[in-house]
């Protein structure tokens, strides 16, 4: 029997974004949620979340490669969370499967577009990436500019470090 202490010592999630497309994708991207869940729902204490959410609208120039001004750009947020670590395997397979085949079906329609929201991002996401590669000489620039040392890219754990 599992006790309140033992539910969410892990957790797994994923993130990308798209387009907005017609009700009937949506009902799509459900069904796949839906038969993929199934998958996982005897797992200890699971909880899985399918997020979606309105990006902010820029203004102008961005660093993550969004167009300026567009109003109908959309992410899904994948969030796993579930008791036991032992079941780390299954839920990221499924969860990635999911994602897989949602990303999938989106591109199929003409949806899909490269950005990865960093605040949602699993650290296997390539999500400075998914910025485009001139964007990518820019954090480049910079961090020769204010960090000639590398101490942010080298030294520090963790993170997004900006890819050779």
């Amino acid at each position: 029997m599992l006790h309140k202490s033992d539910y969410f010592s892990s957790a797994f999630q994923l993130t990308f974004s798209f387009h907005n497309p017609d009700p009937s994708v949506y009902m799509e991207l459900f069904k796949i949620w839906e038969k993929g869940v199934s998958k996982i729902a005897n797992v200890d204490g699971i909880f899985v979340e399918f997020l979606v959410q309105p990006h902010p609208v820029t203004n102008g120039t961005n660093m993550f490669g969004l167009t300026p001004e567009r109003t109908d750009d959309v992410m899904i947020d994948m969030t796993a969370a579930y008791a036991k670590k032992a079941d780390d395997v299954l839920v990221q397979r499924v969860i990635k499967d999911i994602v897989n085949k949602q990303r999938a079906l989106l591109k199929s329609h003409g949806y899909m577009i490269d950005f990865i929201y960093l605040n949602y991002a699993d650290i296997s996401q390539k999500v400075l990436q998914s910025w485009g590669k001139d964007n990518i000489a820019k954090l480049r620039a910079a961090s020769k500019k204010y960090d000639p040392n590398g101490v942010f890219q080298k030294q520090v754990p963790g993170g997004y470090k900006i890819p050779p």
